[in-house]
């Protein structure tokens, strides 16, 4: 038994192998997967025959790297989009994004849904998710069956996925979304913290960048974070943990929309800056939400030389540095990718989040941490959604030896 299990156990991982390196580049030809995997032409012809055979692979044109060898090009080979689809969706304070896929990973069709407003009961909220969803779908024309639902969600998700714990855009705690995502779509669900997913995208976009440790803020409506470290996304052993927002840099200070004062996100986030721009009260937290463009207005008027902006977001820079250089007292420095409006003002918040690093950790000065900026939130968290979903299906279905015939059953 224990030969079995080691023989399926290699079977497996070397399906895997193949569809990996067809995940992160296609057509391939078979010699190039050999040179991408290590594995033995033999090993790669007849896993890729019986992938073929299982509607998992196609045979494409040739590829693009074996064409620039002499002789005849060799056929290249292709993750079969028909195989699968899979539904993505991100949920802010704003806004809520469904997007379909198909197993090739690409775009089918998406529906957005504004979340700006009265905060959503759970039976709102779980009604506007399953909106959004259902309009995609019924856009995309679906290549193959719906094998996954992975959602994005802003807030604290439970250790195993299926619960938004606590979130900004309800009041409501412990919406088991996931369980109602399944019954509606009759495919497995699992929800994510948000950076938890926009980590994932960056690591597969630019892994020379964000090879190793690093740690993705997002500054937006509020404050978020995403870490990898160890080779692996981090999270909570009861949470998706990660709400570096929520962290006390000024006891008594500020009121957070959590309800505390004091936290990140009083100072650093679009409405904090709002707020201290205007003159607004400390204590009193704006009901309604500043978008982009309000907030790019915000920083036009920093610019110009307005200072009530430019204490606002130098104030928020300093908050964001302050709750930096206490992490890396426990991690050790890491790269920073500032995620979100606040990359489009980064300039602004730039000189007060190094001096605060430099003020916090006395391991490493300010100056010295590699800082890169990626405005765009939304479309980084529908990537990693979706590179999760599609990775999930190579790992657990389709590299076990499951047709996606007999997947949709």
């Amino acid at each position: 038994m224990k030969s079995i299990a080691r023989h399926d156990d290699m079977r497996r991982h070397n399906r895997r192998l193949v569809l990996d390196a067809l995940r992160r580049g296609a057509p391939l030809s078979r010699t190039d997967i050999c040179l991408r995997t290590g594995l033995s032409p033999a090993t790669v012809s007849a896993f890729s025959a019986a992938l073929i055979g299982e509607g998992v692979l196609v045979e494409d044109a040739p590829s693009a790297q074996s064409s620039i060898r002499r002789g005849r090009p060799q056929t290249g080979l292709a993750l079969n989009p028909s195989a699968a689809s899979v539904l993505t969706l991100v949920l802010t304070v704003n806004a809520m994004r469904a997007a379909v896929f198909d197993y090739a990973g690409n775009r089918l069709a998406d529906a957005a849904v504004d979340f700006a407003g009265p905060a959503k009961t759970e039976a709102e909220l779980v009604d506007a998710v399953v909106s959004a969803g259902r309009k995609a779908i019924h856009s995309a024309g679906l290549r193959g069956p719906l094998r996954s639902v992975t959602a994005a969600v802003q807030g604290i998700a439970d250790a195993g996925s299926r619960t938004i714990l606590w979130s900004p855009f309800t009041p409501a705690r412990n919406v088991r979304l996931a369980d109602a995502l399944e019954t509606v779509f009759d495919a497995p669900a699992m929800l994510f913290h948000d950076c938890a997913m926009i980590v994932k995208a960056l690591r597969r976009r630019d892994p020379a960048r964000h090879g190793a440790d690093f740690v993705a803020v997002l500054q937006s409506e509020g404050i978020g974070m995403g870490l990898h470290l160890k080779g692996a996304v981090f999270s909570g052993a009861r949470s998706s943990a990660g709400e570096f927002g929520h962290t006390v840099i000024a006891p008594g200070g500020a009121r957070c929309r959590c309800g505390r004062r004091g936290c990140v996100e009083a100072y650093a986030s679009n409405y904090a800056i709002w707020r201290r721009a205007s003159g607004g009260d400390p204590d009193i937290v704006p009901e309604r939400h500043f978008g982009r463009v309000e907030m790019a207005a915000i920083a036009e008027s920093a610019r110009a030389g307005d200072d009530g902006a430019r204490a606002a977001f130098a104030e928020a820079g300093r908050a964001l540095g302050l709750g930096l250089g206490n992490l890396f007292a426990l991690t050790d420095p890491l790269d920073v990718s500032i995620v979100g409006p606040g990359g489009d003002a980064f300039d602004l918040t730039e000189a007060a989040l190094r001096e605060a690093i430099g003020e916090t950790f006395a391991g490493a000065a300010g100056a010295a941490v590699a800082i890169t900026c990626y405005p765009d939130e939304q479309e980084l968290a529908e990537d990693g959604c979706r590179i999760t979903a599609l990775g999930r299906l190579d790992d657990e279905v389709f590299a076990t030896g499951e047709s996606p015939a007999r997947a949709a059953e």
